[in-house]
């Protein structure tokens, strides 16, 4: 089960995920159903499709006060090689670097503790 992985970074409860086959569609869907089966916390998803990157950020409704996952993805989606924003509990982005995907993650815990 995915929310196995959640981790606590700078005092949020954090999932990131790269999905095995899987591209923009999917990962909506995943998205959608993390939102109703993670309390709190942030969610970064990732698809590689013929080496063009998807990505998706969620927020939970609790922390949109705090974060905004459209500002989350415009500090990530660049380490991708690409581009992305959204609204303050979804946004969506993409590439065309899948070896970015992982300094994409590890750039969460930065952002998170400079919010």
């Amino acid at each position: 089960d995915l929310l196995s992985q959640v981790r606590e970074i700078a005092g949020v409860p954090v999932l990131t995920y790269r999905q095995p086959g899987g591209n923009a569609k999917s990962l909506r869907e995943l998205g959608d159903s993390l939102k109703t089966r993670l309390d709190d916390g942030i969610f970064a998803l990732a698809a590689v499709e013929a080496d063009k990157v998807s990505l998706l950020v969620g927020v939970t409704s609790g922390l949109t006060g705090r974060f905004h996952a459209g500002k989350l993805m415009g500090a990530i989606a660049p380490l991708v090689g690409g581009k992305g924003g959204g609204r303050p509990d979804m946004a969506q982005g993409g590439g065309t670097n899948p070896a970015g995907i992982d300094r994409a993650f590890d750039a969460i815990e930065a952002w998170l503790s400079n919010q």
